[in-house]
C-alpha cells in the first residue's frame, strides 16, 4: 500500500509499504532514498507519536494514509581536554563541523593554545 510522508517544510515522500511492516523499517528505508537518520525520525498521526515496534496495521494506517515525519535534532556532548589541562565541556548539534567545534573551544577558552592535537 501506498503511504505518505509529510515533512514540516510541506515536502511529501511516497512510500509502499506492507501492513505487516513495522515503523522501524520503514523508518530505515527512508533513511536510506532520503538521508533522515531514522533515530531522528518522529512519525506522527493525529498528534500521536507512532512506536516503532509496531505496525501499520498495528497503528490503523491505511493506504494512501498522510503520516507526520518531525525531524528532531540530537545534541552531542563533547568533553575536550586543553594543552593546559582544563576541560571543556561543549555540546554540539550532530551535523557540526570541526571548524564549528574549533570555534566552540576557542570562545570557551580564548587564546589557550595555538596548535591543535586531534585524538580519534
Amino acid at each position: 500500500m501506498q503511504v505518505y510522508l509529510q515533512t514540516l517544510a510541506g515536502k511529501i515522500i511516497p512510500l509502499s509499504v506492507e501492513p505487516s511492516e513495522t515503523i522501524r523499517s520503514a523508518k530505515a528505508r527512508v533513511q536510506d532514498v532520503e538521508g533522515f537518520r531514522a533515530s531522528q525520525q518522529q512519525w506522527m498521526r493525529d498528534g500521536q507519536k507512532l512506536p516503532d515496534s509496531l505496525s501499520f496495521e498495528d497503528c490503523n494506517i491505511e493506504a494512501d494514509s498522510t503520516i507526520d515525519l518531525v525531524l528532531s535534532r540530537q545534541t552531542l556532548r563533547i568533553s575536550v581536554r586543553t594543552l593546559t589541562g582544563e576541560l571543556l565541556r561543549i555540546e554540539m548539534e550532530d551535523d557540526f563541523s570541526v571548524d564549528c567545534l574549533k570555534a566552540k573551544i576557542e570562545e570557551a577558552s580564548p587564546g589557550c593554545f595555538q596548535e591543535w592535537f586531534v585524538s580519534l
